[in-house]
């Protein structure tokens, strides 16, 4: 099964497909990035230990973030819902580099996500407004409201916006229990592509390669799975309430091909990133520091120099809130 983590005509250099991992990717070290709500941090991770490396670097305040994600510059995004404010950091050492985005509460207020277009605009889902706003993906200038408030009867606008195969961009409305598609370059409303009769308070979602979209879904605690052309649901890929989990919100397929999904009960798991089984608990909160995991974030880390020297030719290193 192939993972499709990138936004329309965008190449994502933290991607290996699932199933086709070579011994240089495997020599490949990478890092999970996991935001910590209640305690107001992201949190790293060696992914191939679970060893904690620490948090992201000093900066004006985390408040209850709610996403990371890697924007098409190569750096670190971090939405803080709680102080209204997307702030940016280096990938590769977690330093702080600017506050990106701010704007007035009357036009985002709670944001929760991100998500960028092929032309590398940047896409905020505001929970309170109910809306996308759109900012310039290399100023963060606002250019305004791209999926006006309450436009299809959104609310709650959550984090797990993201732009599909198909160009257009699908919104979680956590509210009322819907996944909700926006034409990808005028922001009109095109349906309820996920009724709430399928889904209840979704939250984080991703498209695979193979026609698959996948949704961690609060209500059902699993991850589910839908046909990624029609909605049709196809089944829970977890087993609901496995090994205790609950209220999943953050979920990441790996390069290792693992899929890691976060638990309320501040763990987060591990499943066969094919079949769903699941494996083990792969954190668990006090000995991780997790508070509240809601959002995981897989980059490539920085590899040692031996591993530079033997492994990565220098080609392949250029191309390479409630809850």
């Amino acid at each position: 099964m192939k993972h499709w983590f990138g936004r329309p005509g965008a190449a994502c250099a933290a991607v290996v497909a699932i199933g086709s991992l070579t011994g240089d990717a495997l020599a490949q070290r990478y890092e999970m990035l996991v935001t910590s709500f209640f305690n107001n941090s992201v949190i790293r991770y060696d992914l191939a230990t679970g060893q904690r490396i620490g948090n992201l670097g000093a900066s004006p305040p985390i408040v209850r973030p709610l996403a990371t994600r890697v924007g098409p510059d190569g750096l670190l995004y971090v939405v803080s819902e709680a102080n209204d404010r997307v702030l940016r950091y280096s990938a590769q050492t977690g330093e702080f580099i600017d506050t990106f985005i701010t704007a007035p509460a009357s036009i985002l207020d709670a944001p929760t996500g991100i998500a960028w277009d092929a032309n590398g605009d940047a896409y905020v889902s505001s929970f309170t407004r109910n809306s996308v706003v759109k900012f310039n993906g290399t100023t963060g200038e606002l250019i305004g409201n791209f999926v006006a408030p309450n436009s299809g009867g959104l609310s709650g606008a959550d984090n797990g916006l993201i732009f599909g195969p198909d160009g257009n961009l699908y919104v979680p409305s956590y509210n009322n229990g819907r996944i909700n598609r926006y034409d990808g370059e005028t922001g009109a409303f095109i349906d309820t592509f996920i009724p709430n009769a399928l889904i209840t308070r979704p939250r984080v979602l991703h498209f695979d390669d193979d026609n698959n979209l996948f949704v961690t879904s609060e209500g059902s605690n699993a991850v589910r799975r839908y046909d990624a052309t029609t909605g049709e649901f196809l089944g829970n890929f977890t087993t609901p309430g496995v090994a205790g989990m609950t209220t999943p919100v953050g979920m990441a397929f790996g390069p290792d091909g693992f899929l890691y999904v976060t638990s309320f009960n501040e763990r987060v798991y591990r499943f066969d990133g094919k079949t769903g089984e699941f494996l083990d608990i792969f954190l668990s909160g006090p000995e991780a520091g997790l508070r509240g995991p809601v959002f995981i974030t897989i980059i490539p880390a920085i590899p040692s120099p031996p591993v530079v020297a033997a492994v990565l030719p220098a080609a392949m290193l250029a191309s390479r809130r409630r809850r």
